[in-house]
């Protein structure tokens, strides 16, 4: 018996037999190993062929599943998103920008530059059939390295011409491709954005627009409530002491973004000498720095007695609020808070709805004018301003 150890080169020679009944008989001469090594590198071989073959028709497939997967999902709150009217998108429109107009990219958020990075990979790889190398020009300069702006240019001057196709099937990505390309001075690079901006600026228009068509699910918004008691309730039904003071923070206060929180340390000292790339915890306060809209604040929460307790039942070595020694990834949090909804009510609500649903029912509680002050406090203590609080405000189709 034969005991060579199976290999690619030794399956080629033993299949270019191509006689079935000589490709049996000289297996004979292997061992069991071998010969079920060389069916299953050889099963290996016809599925790829078999997908290669079949690959358009197997990628319908997926998208129809999932296409089917995500209609049967229950949404509380569905923002119904028309497609750009590229007939009324004004191709002269123009911005103004000043002399130094480029941003450093150095000024950008981690975050920030991990979702340039990933729009730019995927917009690559949709319309040249080929994933970017992460040693891309345009890659090194999102890093802060040096980088050749003939290169980037080469690379993506297909936005010039595919900006139609990206601008109806890609409208999601206009925003950050006309803040990537905004960050250069190049003139070939700035024509790049510069055709971006009028699709940029209509869709933003279209969006303002439509902010309110929303189809909102009533039954599933009344599963909601802010109400302290069941607060509490819920509470002791999350696993996990992280993700209950995450529920207890999204809940018990007036609902701010994941963000915030996300960014969120536990300090030793009044952290006001501290990065104020962080948000941060300290005696019974929340010091907000980082922050969607900029705006600094300091809110009280030593009233909340359900907070306090489970931050002091963060394990010792906590240094974000809500994921202990390390920073918590945007997705990876969203899925967290995702699923913690869906154990408690059933369905699954993300946090901007619930930022919704709680600037709702504070605007919904007006009754007088004391009441007005009371709902630009919360406003504040959500991020917002108090004209973005009323643009949370749910309307729209009632189910």
């Amino acid at each position: 018996m034969n005991n060579e150890i199976f290999s690619e080169e030794i399956y080629k020679e033993i299949n270019n037999l191509k006689v079935p009944k000589l490709i049996a008989n000289k297996l004979k001469e292997y061992s069991a190993e071998f010969n079920t090594a060389y069916k299953k590198y050889g099963n290996m071989l016809r599925n790829k062929k078999f997908r290669e073959h079949n690959k358009d028709n197997i990628n319908n497939k997926r998208k129809e599943q999932r296409a089917k997967i995500r209609r049967e999902i229950i949404k509380p709150i569905e923002h119904i998103v028309e497609p750009l009217n590229i007939a009324k998108v004004e191709l002269t429109a123009t911005r103004g920008y000043k002399k130094d107009r480029a941003l450093n990219v150095c000024k950008l958020k981690d975050s920030t530059i991990s979702n340039y990075k990933s729009v730019i990979k995927t917009l690559y790889s949709k319309y040249n059939k080929t994933q970017i190398e992460d040693t891309n020009d345009i890659i090194k300069m999102l890093e802060g390295k040096k980088y050749s702006a003939n290169v980037i240019y080469k690379d993506f001057k297909f936005i010039i011409s595919d900006i139609e196709n990206i601008a109806i099937n890609n409208t999601g990505y206009l925003s950050n491709i006309y803040s990537i390309f905004s960050l250069f001075k190049q003139k070939r690079l700035i024509k790049i954005r510069d055709v971006v901006y009028p699709y940029f600026k209509a869709h933003g228009e279209q969006y303002r627009e439509n902010r309110h068509n929303n189809i909102i699910n009533n039954e599933e918004i009344e599963k909601i409530s802010f109400n302290p008691e069941d607060i509490n309730d819920n509470i002791n039904k999350i696993e996990g002491a992280y993700n209950r003071l995450l529920y207890a923070l999204m809940f018990k206060l007036p609902t701010r973004r994941l963000a915030d929180y996300r960014n969120m340390k536990i300090s030793k000292e009044i952290p006001i000498n501290l990065d104020k790339e962080y948000n941060y915890y300290y005696d019974g306060k929340i010091y907000i720095y980082n922050t969607k809209n900029k705006k600094n604040m300091i809110q009280d929460i030593s009233g909340e007695d359900i907070i306090l307790k489970l931050i002091k039942e963060l394990p010792e070595d906590t240094i974000y609020i809500i994921s202990g020694k390390e920073r918590c990834s945007q997705p990876k949090l969203t899925k967290i808070f995702s699923k913690i909804t869906k154990g408690i009510y059933g369905t699954t609500f993300n946090s901007r709805d619930i930022r919704k649903i709680s600037a709702t029912l504070s605007f919904n509680n007006i009754t007088c004018v004391e009441d007005i002050g009371k709902f630009k406090k919360e406003a504040k203590n959500r991020g917002h301003s108090t004209n973005e609080a009323l643009e949370y405000v749910l309307k729209g189709k009632t189910e």
